[in-house]
């Protein structure tokens, strides 16, 4: 078949100790990049380049990331999990991996790089190279005779050209050449190969296998995806941040300009900022720690860590109840009521699907028969006005969900980004909305919703789902319930929670099954009021 295109991605190490730092040990391939795992990029990139078949080489905690992959891109392109030995040198994935392709040419990337837009060439026995990296002691790197032909250096040799971890083999026929030691380097299975090889230079490769470059590179990938309305300056450390929408964008720079003095340190310095509406802008410190909801995902910290960070967190939370507001019952009644039933009658209207299944008295969610909203709704609409509390009118955050949140593990520093700027009248509000966003992250899946980490299937009044969760998990949930239980009515949270899910149903129109997930969040928090 010399049509076919295979891929290959190794990735079956785990991260260095300076990554590890920020998510503990887990495989390359699970690197959170700007909320999702690094393979996911690249299976993306593998895609849109044409690839039938992709090998995956497989090894340390495997069973997760085969999981998460199978379940995201089984049915757009073929997967072949490669299981090796990860303690041994890549050499022996890649020819684990070679052994397994039939014919047709092969794409191979590490599983710590990227090349962004699939710059790949055709039809090519190809080294990707750059020259910036060239005297570093990290890369592999390569020499180009007279005639234009590669020869390949280990690391510790001259050369003056690094490798960037991505090459392409124009054909495969058959079984790999023998190699005596199957502990190898890249570089030796491709000399055994006895086919020229040419270089072509590609600076604009991203490295997410060292720190100090996963930061850089996960910077330039994010500005390059935002349509221009982030500029990061690397020399002083800003963020220039521009915003198509410009009312959202203006009360978001409005609450950052007026968080109380205590509070401050929590979110990034302004450097410079301009409110006019023909072109609204702010510079402020850019900081580099990964979101909550990166933490939460893919991280293997053990639930001591994970109950550390939302220990911290909470507190941190708490913190603006000393920093009491006067907030209308209008504005818990726009909040609780208006906006919920507006966003269900919208959904009745304009989705069929969502229509028939609101109509029934009640869904049976993975097996259990619990009361639809129909049901539940003038009940749930009677409890609403005893949500307004003086003592938890505050200024608040508006949209404390894990995404929004930065954590350093190391030093237990946190970072409050990318508020909803006005909750009801203002930026002042029920710090119990803000309480119920968090418990919406930990104990609602939300993170693992939007990733679309999930099974679902359902019709009729029948939907079972199965969130791609671990045990830990459900540990920090019942310990996030009793920190909540010491400061709020854990009832009036899972209420406005399940408001939540309710009005988020018509924001995800374009993934029906999100909608089916959150719907079923929705009607089992209603249920247990």
């Amino acid at each position: 078949m010399p049509n076919r295109k295979n891929g290959i991605i190794l990735t079956a190490a785990k991260v260095d100790s300076g990554l590890a730092q920020l998510f503990g040990e887990i495989p390359p391939a699970l690197i959170p990049v700007n909320g999702k795992p690094l393979i996911f990029h690249q299976i993306e990139n593998f895609i849109q380049y044409g690839v039938t078949d992709l090998y995956i080489s497989v090894g340390y905690k495997k069973e997760r990331l085969i999981t998460l992959v199978k379940n995201y891109y089984s049915d757009r392109i073929k997967l072949i999990f490669v299981e090796v030995d990860y303690k041994k040198r890549p050499g022996n994935a890649l020819l684990n991996c070679l052994k397994e392709i039939e014919g047709g040419s092969v794409t191979i990337v590490l599983g710590d790089t990227f090349l962004p837009n699939n710059n790949f060439i055709d039809n090519s026995n190809t080294v990707y190279v750059s020259k910036a990296m060239g005297q570093s002691h990290r890369w592999s790197k390569v020499s180009i005779d007279a005639n234009g032909e590669v020869r390949f250096h280990e690391k510790h040799d001259q050369g003056n050209l690094a490798i960037i971890g991505v090459y392409q083999i124009s054909e495969i026929n058959g079984p790999v050449a023998n190699i005596k030691d199957s502990d190898c380097e890249i570089t030796e299975v491709l000399d055994a190969l006895k086919t020229p090889f040419k270089s072509v230079e590609e600076n604009g490769w991203l490295d997410f296998g060292h720190l100090d470059k996963y930061q850089s590179s996960k910077k330039r990938l994010l500005e390059s995806r935002s349509f221009n309305t982030l500029d990061f300056n690397d020399l002083l450390g800003t963020v220039n941040k521009k915003s198509t929408n410009i009312n959202k964008f203006l009360k978001e720079i409005e609450w950052q300009l007026s968080v109380p003095k205590e509070l401050k340190v929590l979110s990034p310095r302004i450097i410079d900022y301009s409110t006019k509406e023909d072109g609204p802008f702010v510079e402020m410190e850019y900081y580099s720690y990964p979101t909550l909801s990166e933490i939460w995902l893919y991280s293997s910290f053990n639930e001591t860590v994970l109950k550390r960070i939302v220990f911290k967190t909470f507190s941190i939370l708490k913190c603006f109840l000393n920093h009491k507001k006067e907030v209308s019952q209008k504005s818990y009644d726009h909040i609780y009521f208006d906006k919920t039933n507006k966003r269900v009658n919208e959904l009745i209207e304009n989705d069929k699907v969502f229509r028939s299944f609101l109509k029934r008295d009640t869904l049976v969610i993975n097996g259990e028969e619990l009361k639809n909203w129909n049901l539940l709704k003038d009940k749930v609409f009677s409890l609403i006005p005893a949500l307004y509390n003086t003592d938890h009118n505050c200024f608040m955050h508006g949209d404390f969900c894990f995404s929004n949140v930065l954590f350093d593990v190391n030093s237990g520093i946190v970072r409050l980004i990318d508020p909803r700027g006005i909750w009801g009248e203002n930026k002042n509000g029920d710090l119990k909305y803000d309480v119920a966003k968090l418990r919406h992250s930990i104990h609602g899946d939300y993170d693992f919703i939007v990733q679309d980490l999930f099974e679902v299937e359902g019709e009729d009044n029948f939907i079972n789902y199965k969130i791609y969760n671990s045990p830990k998990h459900s540990l920090i949930k019942e310990y996030f319930d009793s920190l909540i239980t010491e400061e709020f009515d854990l009832n009036q949270i899972k209420l406005i929670e399940g408001l939540l899910f309710l009005s988020m149903i018509p924001l995800h129109k374009n993934n029906q099954r999100r909608q089916k997930v959150m719907l079923c969040k929705a009607i089992e928090n209603l249920n247990q009021l």
